[in-house]
């Protein structure tokens, strides 16, 4: 690659000025890093000098066609994959909202419980370090690598404070509550917008723990029917399969109106070796997974292939014959073991099944989340004919060039993509040399990626291509049937290049979809891909005995515009002052960056509508210990607003007798009839904690949102 100077990789969706603008329905949220010293000697009245650092900030994400993308909670046993998935997904953690990382039972793996006389299985030693610590400490040796690379990846400090133990003391375990079934109630009851993705890698109980206290907690009462309505409308529950009986038992009758996506792929799984195209049986090899993966770094060494001298639980375990070499089936069941996989050669891939959770939310182009049926590097799924709520990858077909359908291709289709991507983002750990390894491309669709057109309308579809390491980009264009709703393949004027086009069928009707995807793929080592969709809805048909006249009137008002939130450039955080002794406390402050709010909604688009933007902040954690985000306060400021445009009220942080930002408090809003326009704002930021917090750097992240209000 040639030499270029670059500090921290652009992505197509960071801008210097952090902008997110979102559809009506939708929020536009910014997330900024605040990071604070706590001076040695402050207990005893030591002066503070230099105790400040910046943290890193992070986006939101927000998807291409201005959609906020999910929360995602996963749960979690101890079984191998479970720990190769979890560290392939930490490398996309900075793409993932995570928001919690949690251990769980299944029929598969439990502790125990020596009260209720409950022998463990298949459990790790009570000494051993579990698996979700395991790919957090690997992570955390390569941290400064990888936010060379894209700064929006979490502290590892972060990542700590999202793990929690569940209910792992038997197989569907929910007899009572337990800090990960809390952290998955609260993100339930919040009032975050945007849908949380709770992931089931093992059994969904500690998941079924969290609504039984919900409902517990709130069923009989006035509230009820609204935390009812509110909570199946945010969530979705994905799962690899049913590995224990909470969901039949408990979840499905009492929160029928919860949808459920069953993503238990093949090419994820221990049956790769059996749906893999046989140009992407490479990818499963020891010699392509010793080079891209095991032999790469800490986060490599830690993936568990063949023939490693692993095993996942204390004592033997007549299912976990992985870690041997050299034995056949024959002599593995003479050693008293289960063989339920074939052995495979040292070094090569076992599985990674749970991945396909959070395939849906990697930021490739594809939206894989936005719709169980649309597909991508997670499977497709199709509905359940007896119940709108429950999706299965099972009975997804997708035909190949040719016309067959092989087994899983919904996902194995993607599986060379995949696997680069992944050898690529590995790469990425082991420097900090951004232009000594390979980034994906980016594809942009100049028409916007959702189109609405007539029955025999014509449409005209032109992409422009980047790459931020200056490699060439090619493009090919392909229609996603099986994704649409339209149940015919449309003809494109061109499969390469970057534009193309097609008429609308004439059978088409009014609501069916039909998808394009243009897939980029660039000539760097690996090769990366990457896509945008487009999706056509078909309009009704216009009369036939009309002349349609066509007017676009770009007045604010009536054109169609949107609602977006602009923050202004704040490097690498928000950097707090000095910190001051106050007797009883220490203070500092720091200012917001100026937070802009344009609205250009038409009348129809707005409905009815104001806006409001809103703060709160997370608590302030070190590698010592942790702040109350409560502790945090601001005064709002505004050098001019217009008419209607409202300031929210101070928020004094509790240590002066108000709530902080540990709840969402108003920076600032305007009602229906003054909403159009522009407003700048900014805020002064006071940060107050008790005189013996411990000495340490303490970083917060204070997440600004943006959202339509009646």
């Amino acid at each position: 690659m040639s030499p270029r100077k670059r500090q921290v990789r652009p992505h197509t969706r960071s801008t210097a000025a952090r902008t997110t603008t979102a559809a009506l329905s939708a929020a536009a949220l910014l997330t900024v890093g605040l990071a604070v010293a706590t001076p040695a000697g402050a207990a005893t009245g030591g002066t503070a000098a230099g105790l400040v650092t910046a943290a890193g900030s992070s986006d939101r994400p927000v998807a291409e066609d201005g959609t906020l993308t999910p929360r995602t909670i996963v749960t979690t046993d101890p079984e191998l994959d479970d720990l190769n998935s979890m560290l392939r997904m930490l490398l996309y953690s900075n793409e993932i909202d995570l928001s919690g990382l949690v251990y769980s039972a299944s029929q598969h793996h439990y502790s125990g419980d020596p009260d209720a006389g409950v022998a463990p299985f298949r459990w790790p030693a009570p000494d051993a370090t579990l698996h979700i610590d395991t790919a957090v400490n690997a992570y955390e040796k390569v941290y400064p690598n990888l936010v060379a690379h894209d700064s929006r990846y979490p502290t590892p400090a972060h990542l700590r404070s999202l793990i929690k133990v569940g209910n792992i003391k038997n197989v569907g375990d929910m007899s009572q509550d337990t800090d990960g079934s809390n952290l998955i109630k609260a993100a339930l009851l919040d009032d975050e917008p945007g849908q949380l993705f709770l992931e089931a890698w093992g059994g969904p109980n500690t998941i079924a723990r969290a609504l039984k206290s919900i409902e517990d907690e709130y069923k009989g009462t006035d509230q009820w029917d609204a935390i009812y309505q509110k909570i199946v409308k945010k969530t979705v529950l994905t799962s690899f399969g049913q590995q224990d009986t909470t969901f039949a038992n408990y979840i499905k009758p009492n929160w029928p109106d919860i949808q459920n996506r069953e993503v238990s792929t093949s090419i994820w799984g221990y049956g790769a070796r059996g749906v893999a195209l046989p140009a992407d049986q490479v990818y499963l090899t020891p010699e392509w997974t010793r080079t891209n993966v095991s032999q790469v770094g800490p986060m490599g060494a830690e993936y568990r292939v063949w023939g490693d001298g692993k095993f996942m639980a204390d004592g033997f375990d007549n299912e976990d014959y992985f870690g041997y070499q050299g034995l056949t089936a024959a002599q593995l069941t003479q050693l008293g073991y289960m063989v339920w996989t074939p052995p495979q050669a040292a070094g090569a891939f076992i599985s990674e099944g749970d991945s396909s959770n959070f395939a849906l939310h990697i930021d490739n182009g594809l939206r894989n989340w936005e719709d169980p049926s649309w597909g991508g590097w997670g499977g497709r799924q199709v509905v359940s004919a007896t119940d709108p709520n429950r999706w299965t990858n099972r009975g997804a077909v997708d035909a190949d060039p040719t016309g067959a359908t092989p087994r899983d291709y919904p996902a194995a289709r993607f599986w060379s993509a995949i696997q680069n991507d992944f050898a690529a983002r590995l790469q990425w750990t082991t420097t900090a040399d951004v232009d000594a390894v390979n980034h994906e491309p980016s594809v942009t669709i100049d028409d916007g990626v959702a189109i609405v057109a007539r029955a025999g309308q014509d449409v005209d579809l032109t992409a422009t291509l980047g790459d931020p390491d200056g490699d060439d980009v090619t493009l090919s264009w392909w229609n996603y049937k099986e994704a649409g709703t339209y149940p015919s393949a449309v003809t494109l004027s061109a499969t390469s290049g970057t534009s193309t086009s097609f008429t609308v069928p004439a059978d088409a009707q009014p609501g069916q979809t039909i998808h394009v995807i243009a897939e980029a793929k660039d000539d760097g080592a690996p090769a990366l891909t990457s896509y945008q969709r487009v999706v056509v809805t078909v309009a009704s048909a216009a009369d036939d005995s009309a002349i349609p006249v066509i007017a676009k009137l770009p007045e604010i008002g009536t054109a169609e515009g949107n609602l977006a939130m602009t923050i202004a450039d704040h490097g690498d955080g928000v950097q707090l002052s000095e910190a001051r002794n106050l007797g009883d406390r220490i203070g500092l402050d720091g200012t917001l960056p100026k937070v802009s709010v344009t609205d250009t909604r038409n009348d129809h688009q707005a409905a009815g509508s104001g806006w409001s933007v809103a703060g709160r902040a997370s608590a302030f954690t070190s590698d010592d210990g942790e702040l109350s985000a409560g502790y945090l306060g601001w005064q709002p400021t505004a050098d001019a607003l217009r008419d209607g445009v409202v300031l929210g009220d101070e928020v004094l942080g509790t240590l002066s007798g108000g709530t902080g930002l540990a709840v969402p408090a108003t920076l600032v809003s305007a009602p229906a009839a003054a909403r159009l326009g522009s407003a700048t704002v900014g805020a002064d930021l006071h940060l107050e904690v008790p005189v013996d917090s411990p000495e340490g750097t303490y970083t917060s992240q204070l997440s600004v949102s943006l959202f339509p209000v009646d």
